[in-house]
């Protein structure tokens, strides 16, 4: 019997994870007028809230919740998405700073992000969480896991395929794309807000999916769609 020697199966672990690769999926609004931030950022962190993810084309039907047993508990995903945009911050050279902020305002603050007319924040909040910062940049976590197809962002009506989703403001709708092997799969929203009256400036909706499941982890989801997101933000090319 031939005998593999430990170079060559490294050769083959190599060979297989050169095999497969990583693919994003992002979307990208910002409001009427608004360019690029003109001032430093307070990055107030993100918020952990799964949802579902449909079949391709599908609205009554969806494969999987995204509460599974495989994914990373909600603490690991929100300290590993925070890192991942100090880390992508600091590499850009964008003027962001994190700042501590509960859940609950977390949330009201994303709520009003996407229903303005029902979420209204009190006078200030925002100015007062940010400091001396004038614009206020939180996320929204809707998956951080492993899936058994390729996932992206819906781009048109399930009713109407020639109706293109307008997502300023609106959730992203996942759905699986293709049956595959199992991926790492990370989607977040990041809401860029005004410090000064809480207006949306700029709504990034994104999923990114690693295939080779050996060598990376859901932490290189993380990072490589914050590099994205943050790129678009400050239109780094």
């Amino acid at each position: 019997m031939k005998k593999f020697s430990a170079y060559m199966v490294l050769t083959v672990l190599l060979g297989l994870g050169s095999a497969y690769g990583n693919e994003s999926h992002e979307i990208f609004n910002r409001a009427p007028g608004f360019t690029v931030p003109d001032g430093a950022i307070a990055y107030l962190g993100s918020y952990y809230n799964p949802t579902l993810i449909w079949d391709q084309g599908n609205s009554k039907k969806y494969l999987r919740s995204a509460m599974g047993t495989q994914n990373p508990p909600a603490a690991a995903a929100v300290s590993e998405f925070q890192a991942a945009f100090v880390k992508q911050a600091a590499q850009l050279k964008i003027d962001a700073a994190p700042v501590s902020v509960s859940d609950e305002d977390r949330l009201s603050i994303i709520k009003h992000a996407l229903h303005p007319d029902k979420f209204s924040l009190k006078p200030g909040f925002l100015a007062k969480l940010c400091g001396d910062k004038p614009y206020a940049l939180v996320g929204l976590i809707d998956y951080y896991g492993t899936f058994a197809c390729e996932v992206r962002i819906r781009e048109t009506s399930d009713k109407d395929p020639k109706e293109k989703i307008d997502y300023f403001r609106m959730r992203s709708i996942l759905e699986r794309e293709n049956h595959s092997r199992y991926r790492k799969v990370g989607a977040e929203e990041l809401f860029l807000l005004s410090a000064k009256d809480g207006s949306l400036l700029w709504h990034a909706n994104g999923v990114e999916h690693i295939e080779h499941i050996i060598f990376n982890s859901f932490w290189d989801t993380a990072v490589r769609l914050m590099e994205h997101q943050l790129k678009d933000l400050e239109q780094v090319k």
